[in-house]
């Protein structure tokens, strides 16, 4: 069995604007490509080409144009291959919880879901160890309980 986490960074806010200025400039070349010979994607624009688009942006009181795509968020997955053995039904489960957020939220934090998404990796020893899963204070040095038994740690090896 696997679970998997993907990894992002990055200022949400920001990325999600550029997506939106990168958009309008799309809708301009969508709208105005045949009048001007337009390639389809604005980062194949020419310096005229980009000229013209933002004279048209101006006369149009929009956003600011972007014609490179922002930079994804995304910066990788780490796949965890969960050991099978019949002593780690209950640490596999509470890992795969902490996935999937299903226990709902914390009782020291009810503001916070139990729940890995959106949960930071807090610190990180190249070829060694990444730490994350702080649910609570996202710094390492909180944690929640919510089995009522102690299970065994999982442990994580990155080559």
């Amino acid at each position: 069995m696997a679970a998997y986490l993907d990894i992002f960074a990055g200022d949400a806010g920001q990325h999600e604007s550029e997506t939106e200025q990168y958009n309008l400039t799309r809708s301009l070349i969508t709208k105005h490509q045949a009048v001007f010979n337009l390639p389809a994607l604005p980062e194949l624009l020419s310096d005229e080409q980009r000229e013209i688009l933002q004279d048209l942006n101006k006369s149009s009181d929009q956003a600011s144009l972007r014609f490179d795509p922002p930079t994804p968020l995304l910066l990788g997955r780490i796949i965890f291959d969960l050991d099978p053995s019949p002593g780690l039904n209950k640490t596999r489960q509470n890992f795969i919880s902490l996935c999937t957020g299903d226990k709902g939220l914390c009782k020291s934090a009810p503001n916070k879901k139990l729940h890995y998404l959106g949960c930071p990796i807090h610190r990180v020893v190249k070829g060694f160890v990444a730490q994350g899963g702080d649910i609570t204070r996202s710094d390492g040095s909180g944690g929640e309980l919510f089995a009522e038994h102690k299970a065994r740690p999982v442990f994580c090896r990155f080559f």
